[in-house]
């Protein structure tokens, strides 16, 4: 699926900083500078409403430059990040390398293909009593 993604071809890509709030804020600038990018978003609540506040920006922005990842692969599933693109086996190593350090102990969360990865992550350690040593996720 992440071929997908890079098969796209655009003449300027930019990469957020991992803060997806503030990419209403960086398409109005771009949109002000004329830049015309191809703008990709997550297909959670989140990203859907980005994707909703950049196409009322209206200018360079449309539905063929402003798309969801479920817009873009329709048979991922809802809610999909572009972390679990990444793959299960890697992002449940990443997972139980953190939680050991954390924790000094080894956690039972096994992560599904088929729903988003960072979701049952968080449910899996908001039933957690060791997060009540950690104040925010």
């Amino acid at each position: 699926m992440i071929y997908q993604l890079l098969a796209i071809e655009y003449s300027h890509y930019f990469i957020s900083n991992g803060n997806g709030s503030n990419i209403t804020q960086i398409a109005a600038r771009l949109n002000y500078d004329n830049i015309n990018i191809f703008v990709l978003v997550d297909s959670d609540k989140d990203g859907c409403k980005y994707k909703e506040n950049i196409l009322a920006i209206k200018g360079i922005f449309n539905l063929d430059n402003v798309c969801t990842l479920k817009d873009l692969i329709p048979e991922i599933y809802n809610n999909c990040t572009i972390e679990d693109l990444l793959g299960k086996e890697f992002i449940q190593s990443k997972f139980n390398e953190l939680y050991d350090e954390k924790f000094s102990k080894k956690n039972d969360l096994i992560l599904q293909e088929n729903k988003a990865f960072l979701e049952q992550i968080k449910i899996y350690l908001q039933g957690n009593e060791d997060l009540k040593l950690i104040k925010k996720l």
